[in-house]
């Protein structure tokens, strides 16, 4: 209002025109509040539906590494999967607000390009799959999980072995054991009882999933 409006302007207007600009201020503070927590929830939303971890699965052929995918994948156990030709990166869903990545591999000798030109992309946890049962046989193994240290601490990432066909092992924790020294932390499992939970606190263990 003007100045000659407010000499003249009554007890009553005054009080009106006093609650009408308190309103005001209200609805303005309250607006500003209702956008800086739309902002903090799109930030929540968008927190929730990152990517939290990308793991790369390396291998020998046949060690069950398809199998371990779609276990994680929650697609269950499959006694037959078509075997990996080249890397991909797929989107899993761990839990309803935990995503990561998983990069497959080819075990194959054939696909060594491929498989280095997996191990160039982004990853912060290493996975070496292995047949459990051909441990003391296959020299392979060793050097492989040797090569997935390597890599894993060229990278500044995690490295995790994991074994297959446990149900075949007697000398599971003596396996487990031997590989832990080596500086990678080992779990030996049967993949057939699909044990997605066990497998995830393996991998995960420390994480809030």
């Amino acid at each position: 209002m003007g100045f000659f409006s407010d000499l003249f302007e009554s007890e009553e207007d005054r009080k009106k025109r006093e609650k009408k600009e308190q309103q005001e201020a209200i609805a303005t503070i309250a607006g500003g509040a209702a956008l800086l927590g739309g902002i903090l929830f799109g930030v929540k939303a968008l927190s929730d539906n990152q990517i939290r971890d990308k793991i790369l699965i390396l291998g020998e052929t046949q060690a069950g590494k398809d199998t371990l995918f779609h276990i994680l994948n929650n697609e269950g156990f499959k006694k037959d999967t078509v075997a990996t030709a080249a890397h991909k990166v797929n989107d899993v869903k761990l839990k309803s607000d935990y995503r990561i990545n998983i990069i497959n591999t080819s075990g194959s000798e054939s696909t060594y390009s491929d498989t280095e030109k997996a191990k160039e992309l982004d990853f912060n946890i290493l996975c070496y799959v292995f047949n459990a049962e051909n441990y003391n046989k296959n020299m392979n193994i060793k050097y492989g999980l040797q090569n997935a240290i390597e890599e894993a601490k060229f990278k500044g990432a995690e490295a995790f072995a994991i074994g297959t066909r446990g149900k075949n092992i007697n000398n599971i924790s003596e396996i487990e054991n031997d590989i832990n020294k080596l500086g990678i932390k080992s779990k030996i499992f049967e993949l057939s009882d699909n044990p997605r939970e066990e497998i995830i606190k393996f991998l995960f263990s420390g994480k809030k999933i």
